[in-house]
């Protein structure tokens, strides 16, 4: 594990920002004053706005990586084992702070090129359960599944308890468990 340094405090102190008061007030001078930081020692370690959202991309990108490979390692041996893992992780990703997501996707309506780096991630994701199945459309329901409860997660939509989330995935396990792993 690396040692903190004020890279990864700053960007503590945007997640802080949109956290406690919405995407659209995360500015350098908020992070600024989170971080008790110059604007110019902010600016130093991220030149823009959009430089601080790229690292917050990157920093949530990590967490979920690290998230679905111990996912991936509980899943080894198991048919279609990185569906089951993506589960798991989407399970996970619930804990991430939604306002954090939406102030980056807010950012790639901007820029989109932000978010290339997480359609990288999900492409090689999608591959490798297509790899691993002999039912290739039934596992893209699924994970159009997965993908629909995460944008309710991040719209704060219906069905918003936890119970109703936690049965969802138990059935999308259950249809995992039906679903035929490549001969």
């Amino acid at each position: 594990m690396r040692a903190r340094n004020a890279h990864d405090d700053i960007l503590d102190a945007a997640r802080a920002v949109v956290s406690r008061d919405g995407p659209g007030r995360l500015t350098i001078e908020a992070v600024a004053r989170e971080t008790g930081m110059s604007k110019g020692g902010v600016l130093y370690n991220f030149p823009s706005k959009l430089e601080l959202l790229e690292g917050l991309t990157h920093q949530m990108i990590e967490a979920f990586e690290l998230s679905f490979a111990e996912f991936r390692v509980v899943t080894e041996g198991e048919p279609n084992p990185t569906l089951r893992a993506l589960v798991g992780a989407f399970a996970h990703f619930e804990t991430f702070d939604p306002d954090l997501s939406m102030a980056i996707m807010a950012a790639a309506a901007e820029a989109p090129d932000l978010m290339a780096p997480v359609n990288r991630l999900l492409a090689g994701y999608v591959a490798q359960v297509l790899a691993e199945t002999s039912d290739p459309p039934m596992a893209l329901v699924i994970l159009a599944a997965l993908d629909g409860m995460r944008f309710q997660h991040l719209m704060h939509l219906p069905p918003a308890d936890a119970a109703h989330r936690r049965a969802t995935l138990d059935r999308i396990l259950q249809m995992i468990e039906t679903l035929e792993p490549k001969a």
